[in-house]
């Protein structure tokens, strides 16, 4: 691959927090390796709202082809399961009300409803959106061929990205719900977007 000078290993995700956006404008390139085998349980498939019962986890349900060595290039979604509805039920109850709700709705719908067979490419064409909300323009590289994990190289972030979540940006701002729970930190981008639409990019 090369040298990984100004640039990101990064595992693909849905809709992660802002933190991992954040770390995006650093630099000039992400590079996303589709090769390493697929972790379950991870931002990969996942992400969290507030709605008005509290946090809550969306899950994209995947089939993986070869179990537990499937390839993360590999992994289809589910449509068997009718999470589509379910997660833009969810963000309608939990978002609803939100300022800028509409400004992203129509673009977020279509881009569910449009259905990909493959998870990467349905986290690679929500991201485009979210990248374009936040105005961010990274150069993007797929690895040709697994990039061994280093996690003493400061530029491969796939090691720290192992769990549920990653951590906030500690920068409070108006939530829906905000009277009955406080600030809620580390809930996907989607929470902000939804509260401060363009203005997220200050927080960056």
């Amino acid at each position: 691959m090369g040298s990984f000078n100004n640039c990101l290993i990064l595992p693909t995700f849905v809709a992660p927090p802002l933190y991992y956006y954040h770390l995006i404008k650093q630099v000039d390139t992400i590079v996303y390796d589709l090769n390493e085998t697929y972790v379950k349980q991870s931002l990969r498939n996942r992400y969290y709202i507030l709605s008005p019962n509290g946090i809550q986890r969306l899950v994209i349900p995947v089939i993986k082809p070869n179990g537990h060595h499937t390839k993360t290039i590999s992994i289809r979604v589910d449509y068997s399961k009718s999470w589509v509805q379910q997660h833009l039920r969810s963000m309608q109850t939990a978002y609803g009300k939100a300022p800028f709700f509409l400004f992203v709705w129509d673009e977020i719908r279509h881009c569910f409803e449009n259905k990909k067979n493959f998870l990467w490419e349905f986290n690679y064409e929500f991201n485009q959106l979210i990248f374009k909300w936040l105005g961010l323009h990274p150069k993007i590289q797929f690895a040709d061929e697994f990039i061994p994990i280093n996690e003493k190289n400061d530029n491969d972030l796939r090691p720290a990205f192992k769990k549920h979540q990653l951590k906030g940006m500690k920068k409070p701002y108006y939530q829906p719900f905000y009277e009955k729970f406080g600030f809620i930190d580390g809930l996907s981008v989607l929470d902000t977007i939804f509260c401060l639409g363009l203005e997220t990019r200050c927080l960056l």
